[in-house]
């Protein structure tokens, strides 16, 4: 990636859940981000919801790699908003 700005808002929407591999690569693209994200960045995970604790759809690996690092959930629905902690 050769982008130098950094993001204020960040919206992954990329594979979709039936092709093999799409939430490896939700977390790829988070991974990705992250020196470009700031303490105010917010991320987008479309197709995601949190249910029972536990992340479901594209952003199913993303979501808790986020968590670990200090990220909460700001909105939980079809599309799951993260913002720091």
């Amino acid at each position: 990636m050769n982008r130098r700005e950094q993001i204020d808002l960040l919206f992954l929407d990329s594979w979709d859940t039936y092709v093999p591999g799409f939430a490896e690569y939700g977390l790829k693209e988070i991974q990705t981000s992250e020196r470009l994200r700031h303490a105010k960045s917010m991320v987008v995970y479309n197709d995601t919801s949190i249910l029972a604790g536990q992340s479901q759809g594209k952003g199913m690996q993303g979501v808790p790699w986020m968590m670990e690092r200090g990220w909460k959930p700001f909105h939980i629905g079809h599309q799951t908003v993260l913002v720091r902690a």
